[in-house]
């Protein structure tokens, strides 16, 4: 059972699932809170729909358009006590469903003005689900490795939404997998030919508002860089004990618009 410590209330937070009982409602109330939160270049709301792959049909959770009309998700949202089984059927139904756009514009419409106050763009809501598959992203309530494997296979993702709660009743939210991020900024990053742990970033734009230390995430996990500026060349120096980032493999550092930097695997 995992628990956390939050120490400027000396409070702690267990896990939800392990101090009280709760279904897949309740815990997509819980989601539905927070989606501005955890997708805000998206419009993100209720798509209680049916979704046919041939014979075989699945009713989807959420669905997500992103701001600019480029992108679109559909989210399924499953408890860890889930049969998994189930769970994949439903990924397969919504990676390979047939999704008619002039039959969901009105639903879309209503339910995006409903829950984001926001009168979509009609025309190019039908362009963007017309000529593009949605993504699927299955969101669970605990840490699922096994899970993870077989939907990316799919080709979906997955993203842990893990709920904590206080004996005062205030929760706290641990997020965790591959979900939409959108960058504003990015650059090709090599390491230094002689001298170790130090990346050189190509376009040094993406850092020109750090003056000395920032935190990266690559993986969904910080890591800390020291920035250096040499002669016309700009530097990120590695201060923490174990690098993460392979020498033998390319990376891209972005940043996002919430103003948090990124490592990718290029």
């Amino acid at each position: 059972m995992s628990k956390v410590l939050v120490t400027f209330d000396e409070s702690w937070y267990n896990e939800l699932n392990s101090v009280a009982y709760y279904g897949e409602t309740e815990f997509e109330k819980n989601i539905k809170q927070h989606l501005k939160h955890i997708f805000p270049d998206y419009m993100a709301f209720s798509y209680k729909q049916t979704v046919a792959d041939g014979p075989q049909k699945n009713r989807a959770d959420l669905a997500l358009i992103k701001n600019d009309y480029k992108d679109w998700w559909i989210i399924e949202v499953e408890l860890g006590t889930d049969n998994f089984n189930h769970v994949k059927q439903q990924v397969q139904t919504f990676l390979n469903g047939d999704y008619n756009p002039f039959m969901m514009i009105k639903y879309i419409t209503r339910k995006v003005k409903e829950e984001c106050n926001i009168d979509i763009d009609q025309k190019l809501t039908i362009d963007l689900i017309s000529n593009n598959a949605p993504k699927v992203l299955v969101m669970v309530d605990e840490p699922k490795i096994e899970w993870a494997k077989e939907i990316e296979k799919l080709g979906g993702e997955i993203f842990i939404f893990q709920v904590f709660k206080n004996t005062k009743g205030f929760h706290l939210y641990r997020l965790d997998g591959k979900y939409p991020i959108v960058s504003v900024s990015e650059s090709h990053c090599k390491y230094h030919p002689s001298i170790p742990n130090l990346l050189e970033i190509r376009d040094p734009t993406v850092i020109k508002d750090i003056v000395d230390e920032v935190q990266i995430l690559f993986n969904q996990k910080i890591t800390l860089w020291q920035k250096v500026i040499n002669k016309e060349s700009t530097f990120l120096r590695f201060t923490g004990s174990i690098n993460p980032l392979s020498a033998s493999s390319t990376f891209y550092l972005y940043k996002d618009t919430i103003g948090n930097f990124h490592f990718q695997i290029n």
